[in-house]
């Protein structure tokens, strides 16, 4: 599941750093409270995590044969600065949904370290953060949801909260954190989106 959840969020930020240069705005409040403004996220960490961070966020329906139901509804809220250039400490939590665009609701979040979610319907969530090009922790779901208020081809807007487990790379530790915030996220151009094969 880790391989294909970072597939999936490396394949975007491929497709971010040809697009999200247009995306330049206030970062919000960063305080995970309230509504975000449109193509912004605000998030809070617990747990192991600490602090909180807000920046772009966007979504896409990518298809790929190899998903279940042969195609995948993703989420992306990252605090990367794609527009200068600086991208060497970045936070990103990402969401996965097998499914088209997902229609307003709350949707359960799988337990990724039961095994893979491999049905058509899934969600589950990630958290990574990177010092230049070296994940530093990753975390996946085990608990918790999405909530979606608005959904559009133009734009999805909603709240979430997780809690999850993962590892720090910097002490060799296992990670317990939760994340919570909100997100009104913009539509990636489907003409750059890329996957590779697994």
């Amino acid at each position: 599941m880790r391989h294909v959840s970072l597939r999936i969020l490396f394949s975007l930020l491929l497709a971010l750093t040809f697009t999200a240069c247009d995306s330049d705005g206030d970062d919000g409040d960063g305080n995970g409270n309230g509504n975000a403004d449109d193509g912004e996220f605000n998030s809070t960490l617990g747990g192991d995590l600490d602090g909180s961070f807000s920046g772009n966020a966007f979504f896409a329906v990518v298809e790929d044969e190899s998903y279940p139901g042969g195609r995948a509804f993703v989420l992306l809220l990252t605090d990367a600065d794609f527009g200068s250039g600086d991208t060497q400490f970045t936070q990103y939590i990402s969401f996965v949904r097998f499914s088209g665009l997902p229609g307003e609701g709350n949707y359960n979040l799988a337990d990724v370290e039961d095994g893979e979610p491999d049905i058509e319907g899934a969600t589950y969530g990630i958290y990574v953060s990177l010092s230049g090009q070296t994940a530093s922790q990753f975390l996946s779901s085990q608990s918790g949801s999405l909530t979606i208020t608005e959904s559009s081809s133009n734009g999805v807007r909603g709240s979430f909260n997780f809690e999850g487990i993962g590892f720090d790379t910097s002490n060799n530790q296992e990670v317990n954190g939760s994340i919570s915030g909100s997100f009104a996220a913009m539509p990636l151009s489907d003409d750059v989106i890329f996957v590779p094969s697994p």
